[in-house]
């Protein structure tokens, strides 16, 4: 439905913002494991990858690669508890 609203550009801008998002989270990973904090790095780490991940899988099955999972589009799709989550870890 997103990219019938927006189209092209509007898809590739979503992408790059939660790309974005994602090496932000590795970035603060990193720093966290350089100052010695682990459970920190961890946490970073593991948040970016969840998103990486639960956007690579709906982008997949948006273009039927794969088979249709139910995941939403982090912060995008409309999924209840779910945009509580992402939004919550987001704010860690």
């Amino acid at each position: 439905v997103l990219a019938e609203e927006l189209g092209f550009v509007g898809v590739v801008l979503v992408l790059m913002l939660i790309f974005s998002l994602v090496l932000k989270a590795v970035y603060i990973g990193k720093r966290a494991f350089e100052e010695g904090e682990m459970f920190g790095g961890y946490l970073a780490f593991g948040i970016g990858i969840w998103f990486a991940f639960q956007t690579m899988v709906n982008v997949g099955a948006a273009a039927g690669i794969v088979p249709t999972k139910g995941l939403t589009l982090p912060l995008i799709s409309y999924g209840g508890s779910s945009l509580i989550i992402m939004s919550v870890a987001v704010s860690i």
